[in-house]
Protein backbone atom coordinates (compact mmCIF):
# COMPACT_ATOMS: atom_id res chain seq x y z
CA UNK A 1 0.00 0.00 0.00
CA UNK A 2 1.54 2.97 -0.93
CA UNK A 3 0.48 6.76 0.34
CA UNK A 4 -1.76 8.67 -1.87
CA UNK A 5 -3.05 12.66 -0.84
CA UNK A 6 -3.64 11.79 2.76
CA UNK A 7 -5.10 8.03 1.59
CA UNK A 8 -3.88 4.66 0.92
CA UNK A 9 -3.28 3.33 -3.09
CA UNK A 10 -3.93 -0.35 -3.57
CA UNK A 11 -1.23 -1.57 -6.00
CA UNK A 12 -2.83 -4.96 -6.80
CA UNK A 13 -6.65 -4.04 -6.87
CA UNK A 14 -5.95 -0.28 -8.16
CA UNK A 15 -8.51 1.17 -5.81
CA UNK A 16 -7.89 4.23 -2.96
CA UNK A 17 -8.80 2.80 0.22
CA UNK A 18 -9.93 6.38 2.49
CA UNK A 19 -8.03 8.72 -0.03
CA UNK A 20 -8.96 11.51 -1.94
CA UNK A 21 -7.64 10.99 -5.13
CA UNK A 22 -10.39 13.27 -6.57
CA UNK A 23 -9.70 16.09 -4.54
CA UNK A 24 -9.39 17.82 -7.61
CA UNK A 25 -12.44 18.38 -9.09
CA UNK A 26 -11.44 19.04 -12.60
CA UNK A 27 -9.54 15.54 -12.85
CA UNK A 28 -12.38 13.51 -11.21
CA UNK A 29 -15.32 15.46 -13.68
CA UNK A 30 -13.04 14.40 -16.56
CA UNK A 31 -13.24 11.13 -15.07
CA UNK A 32 -16.85 10.80 -14.88
CA UNK A 33 -17.61 12.43 -18.27
CA UNK A 34 -14.98 9.66 -19.86
CA UNK A 35 -16.82 6.92 -18.11
CA UNK A 36 -20.48 7.89 -19.00
CA UNK A 37 -19.01 8.41 -22.50
CA UNK A 38 -17.58 5.01 -23.08
CA UNK A 39 -20.95 3.30 -21.19
CA UNK A 40 -23.34 5.42 -22.99
CA UNK A 41 -21.79 4.13 -26.79
CA UNK A 42 -21.40 0.16 -25.10
CA UNK A 43 -24.91 0.06 -23.90
CA UNK A 44 -26.54 2.00 -27.51
CA UNK A 45 -24.72 -0.72 -29.75
CA UNK A 46 -25.74 -3.32 -27.03
CA UNK A 47 -29.63 -2.51 -27.14
CA UNK A 48 -29.56 -2.09 -30.78
CA UNK A 49 -28.63 -4.82 -31.15
CA UNK A 50 -30.87 -6.39 -28.80
CA UNK A 51 -33.85 -4.68 -30.79
CA UNK A 52 -32.38 -6.16 -34.05
CA UNK A 53 -32.40 -9.35 -33.06
CA UNK A 54 -36.34 -9.38 -32.05
CA UNK A 55 -37.68 -7.21 -34.59
CA UNK A 56 -35.41 -8.67 -37.81
CA UNK A 57 -37.10 -11.79 -38.36
CA UNK A 58 -33.84 -13.31 -40.55
CA UNK A 59 -31.77 -12.24 -37.00
CA UNK A 60 -34.76 -13.58 -34.76
CA UNK A 61 -35.18 -16.95 -36.40
CA UNK A 62 -31.36 -17.34 -36.98
CA UNK A 63 -31.08 -16.81 -33.11
CA UNK A 64 -33.43 -19.68 -31.89
CA UNK A 65 -31.40 -22.13 -33.67
CA UNK A 66 -29.31 -25.03 -32.58
CA UNK A 67 -26.05 -23.23 -34.26
CA UNK A 68 -27.02 -19.90 -32.52
CA UNK A 69 -26.87 -21.91 -29.03
CA UNK A 70 -22.71 -22.73 -29.98
CA UNK A 71 -22.21 -19.48 -30.39
CA UNK A 72 -24.23 -18.24 -27.66
CA UNK A 73 -22.03 -20.60 -25.01
CA UNK A 74 -18.59 -19.71 -27.41
CA UNK A 75 -19.70 -15.97 -26.64
CA UNK A 76 -19.97 -16.17 -22.76
CA UNK A 77 -16.38 -18.51 -22.54
CA UNK A 78 -14.78 -15.09 -24.94
CA UNK A 79 -16.85 -12.74 -22.81
CA UNK A 80 -15.39 -14.32 -19.07
CA UNK A 81 -11.85 -14.75 -20.68
CA UNK A 82 -11.04 -11.40 -22.37
CA UNK A 83 -12.47 -10.08 -19.21
CA UNK A 84 -10.21 -11.33 -16.78
CA UNK A 85 -7.33 -10.32 -19.45
CA UNK A 86 -8.29 -7.42 -18.91
CA UNK A 87 -9.12 -6.81 -15.56
CA UNK A 88 -5.77 -8.71 -14.67
CA UNK A 89 -3.62 -6.31 -16.83
CA UNK A 90 -3.67 -3.37 -16.02
CA UNK A 91 -1.01 -2.29 -18.40
CA UNK A 92 -3.84 -3.12 -21.09
CA UNK A 93 -6.62 -1.29 -19.77
CA UNK A 94 -4.91 1.52 -19.53
CA UNK A 95 -3.12 1.30 -23.14
CA UNK A 96 -4.74 3.05 -25.92
CA UNK A 97 -6.13 1.61 -28.51
CA UNK A 98 -5.95 -1.17 -26.90
CA UNK A 99 -8.33 -1.07 -24.27
CA UNK A 100 -10.57 0.32 -26.76
CA UNK A 101 -10.13 -2.51 -29.06
CA UNK A 102 -10.77 -4.73 -25.84
CA UNK A 103 -13.81 -2.70 -24.97
CA UNK A 104 -15.26 -3.08 -28.86
CA UNK A 105 -15.03 -6.69 -28.99
CA UNK A 106 -16.54 -7.55 -25.05
CA UNK A 107 -19.32 -4.98 -26.05
CA UNK A 108 -20.00 -6.62 -29.39
CA UNK A 109 -19.73 -10.81 -27.58
CA UNK A 110 -21.99 -9.31 -24.93
CA UNK A 111 -24.48 -7.44 -27.45
CA UNK A 112 -24.90 -10.46 -29.27
CA UNK A 113 -25.12 -12.84 -26.66
CA UNK A 114 -27.69 -10.68 -25.42
CA UNK A 115 -29.54 -10.85 -28.61
CA UNK A 116 -29.68 -15.18 -29.13
CA UNK A 117 -31.17 -14.65 -25.51
CA UNK A 118 -33.78 -11.51 -25.73
CA UNK A 119 -34.45 -13.41 -29.85
CA UNK A 120 -37.05 -16.38 -27.67
CA UNK A 121 -38.68 -13.34 -26.46
CA UNK A 122 -41.05 -11.50 -27.69
CA UNK A 123 -40.75 -7.75 -29.44
CA UNK A 124 -42.27 -5.95 -26.75
CA UNK A 125 -41.45 -7.46 -23.90
CA UNK A 126 -38.03 -6.74 -24.55
CA UNK A 127 -38.54 -3.42 -25.23
CA UNK A 128 -40.14 -3.30 -21.87
CA UNK A 129 -37.09 -4.84 -20.09
CA UNK A 130 -34.88 -2.50 -21.72
CA UNK A 131 -36.99 0.69 -20.44
CA UNK A 132 -37.22 -0.73 -17.21
CA UNK A 133 -33.52 -1.19 -16.99
CA UNK A 134 -32.85 2.33 -18.52
CA UNK A 135 -35.01 4.05 -15.72
CA UNK A 136 -33.88 1.64 -13.02
CA UNK A 137 -30.46 2.66 -13.80
CA UNK A 138 -30.90 6.32 -14.15
CA UNK A 139 -32.58 6.70 -11.16
CA UNK A 140 -30.18 4.25 -9.39
CA UNK A 141 -27.46 6.75 -10.61
CA UNK A 142 -29.17 9.90 -9.05
CA UNK A 143 -29.19 8.18 -5.68
CA UNK A 144 -25.53 6.81 -5.40
CA UNK A 145 -24.46 10.55 -6.11
CA UNK A 146 -26.56 12.48 -3.93
CA UNK A 147 -27.00 9.81 -1.00
CA UNK A 148 -24.63 10.36 2.14
CA UNK A 149 -24.51 6.21 2.79
CA UNK A 150 -21.29 4.50 1.72
CA UNK A 151 -22.53 1.93 -0.13
CA UNK A 152 -18.72 1.00 -1.04
CA UNK A 153 -18.54 -0.89 2.25
CA UNK A 154 -20.89 -3.56 1.09
CA UNK A 155 -18.03 -4.91 -1.82
CA UNK A 156 -17.33 -7.94 1.20
CA UNK A 157 -21.01 -8.82 1.30
CA UNK A 158 -21.63 -8.49 -2.28
CA UNK A 159 -19.40 -10.91 -3.29
CA UNK A 160 -20.51 -13.76 -0.94
CA UNK A 161 -24.22 -12.76 -2.26
CA UNK A 162 -23.13 -13.27 -5.46
CA UNK A 163 -21.22 -16.71 -4.77
CA UNK A 164 -25.11 -17.68 -2.64
CA UNK A 165 -26.96 -16.70 -5.86
CA UNK A 166 -24.72 -18.78 -7.81
CA UNK A 167 -25.27 -21.31 -6.12
CA UNK A 168 -29.13 -21.20 -5.99
CA UNK A 169 -28.84 -20.82 -9.85
CA UNK A 170 -27.88 -24.51 -10.04
CA UNK A 171 -31.15 -25.55 -7.61
CA UNK A 172 -33.36 -23.62 -10.11
CA UNK A 173 -32.00 -25.36 -13.23
CA UNK A 174 -32.16 -28.61 -11.64
CA UNK A 175 -35.79 -28.37 -10.70
CA UNK A 176 -37.27 -26.15 -13.50
CA UNK A 177 -39.48 -24.04 -11.75
CA UNK A 178 -41.51 -21.40 -12.87
CA UNK A 179 -41.44 -19.71 -9.17
CA UNK A 180 -37.91 -20.58 -8.61
CA UNK A 181 -36.94 -18.47 -11.98
CA UNK A 182 -39.17 -15.81 -10.83
CA UNK A 183 -37.39 -15.75 -7.04
CA UNK A 184 -34.26 -16.06 -8.86
CA UNK A 185 -34.31 -13.28 -10.93
CA UNK A 186 -35.68 -10.62 -8.68
CA UNK A 187 -33.05 -11.31 -6.31
CA UNK A 188 -30.54 -11.24 -9.26
CA UNK A 189 -31.98 -7.78 -10.56
CA UNK A 190 -31.72 -6.70 -6.35
CA UNK A 191 -27.95 -7.66 -6.61
CA UNK A 192 -27.04 -5.98 -9.49
CA UNK A 193 -28.98 -2.45 -8.28
CA UNK A 194 -26.79 -2.73 -5.03
CA UNK A 195 -23.49 -3.51 -7.23
CA UNK A 196 -24.81 -0.56 -9.99
CA UNK A 197 -24.98 2.13 -7.00
CA UNK A 198 -21.48 0.61 -4.94
CA UNK A 199 -19.64 0.90 -8.50
CA UNK A 200 -21.11 4.12 -9.63
CA UNK A 201 -20.16 5.56 -5.61
CA UNK A 202 -16.10 4.00 -6.72
CA UNK A 203 -15.93 6.73 -8.89
CA UNK A 204 -16.89 9.77 -6.82
CA UNK A 205 -14.65 11.37 -4.15
CA UNK A 206 -15.45 10.77 0.00
CA UNK A 207 -16.08 6.85 -0.23
CA UNK A 208 -14.26 4.47 1.69
CA UNK A 209 -13.17 2.78 -1.72
CA UNK A 210 -12.25 4.79 -4.96
CA UNK A 211 -10.99 3.73 -8.53
CA UNK A 212 -7.93 5.29 -9.20
CA UNK A 213 -8.48 8.25 -11.99
CA UNK A 214 -6.67 6.24 -14.76
CA UNK A 215 -9.18 3.57 -14.50
CA UNK A 216 -12.13 5.08 -16.60
CA UNK A 217 -12.14 2.01 -18.87
CA UNK A 218 -12.00 -0.73 -15.75
CA UNK A 219 -15.24 1.54 -14.39
CA UNK A 220 -17.05 1.58 -17.48
CA UNK A 221 -16.65 -1.83 -18.00
CA UNK A 222 -17.64 -2.64 -14.19
CA UNK A 223 -20.93 -0.16 -14.75
CA UNK A 224 -21.69 -1.93 -17.91
CA UNK A 225 -21.60 -5.27 -17.27
CA UNK A 226 -23.88 -4.50 -14.02
CA UNK A 227 -26.50 -2.74 -16.44
CA UNK A 228 -26.64 -5.73 -18.85
CA UNK A 229 -26.77 -8.31 -16.27
CA UNK A 230 -29.50 -6.11 -14.81
CA UNK A 231 -31.29 -6.05 -18.19
CA UNK A 232 -31.29 -10.01 -18.24
CA UNK A 233 -32.92 -10.37 -14.92
CA UNK A 234 -35.48 -7.93 -15.78
CA UNK A 235 -35.95 -9.86 -19.05
CA UNK A 236 -36.19 -13.17 -17.32
CA UNK A 237 -38.95 -11.12 -15.10
CA UNK A 238 -40.95 -9.77 -17.95
CA UNK A 239 -41.52 -13.08 -19.60
CA UNK A 240 -42.68 -14.31 -16.60
CA UNK A 241 -39.44 -17.08 -16.35
CA UNK A 242 -40.44 -18.41 -18.98
CA UNK A 243 -37.00 -18.06 -21.15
Amino acid sequence: MTQLHGGHYDEESNLVIHGTAFDDQDVRRGFIRKVYAILIAMLTLTFSVIIGFTTIPVLRSWGQTRVALFVFILLWISAIVLMIVLICNESLRRSYPHNVVFLVTLTLIFSFALGITASYTRPFIVLVAIATTLAIVIALTAFAFQTKFDFTILIGILFCLSISLLVFVILVVLVHSRILYIIYATLGAFLMSVYIVVDTQMMMSGKTVQLDPEEYVFAALNLYVDIVTLFSYILLLCSGGNQ
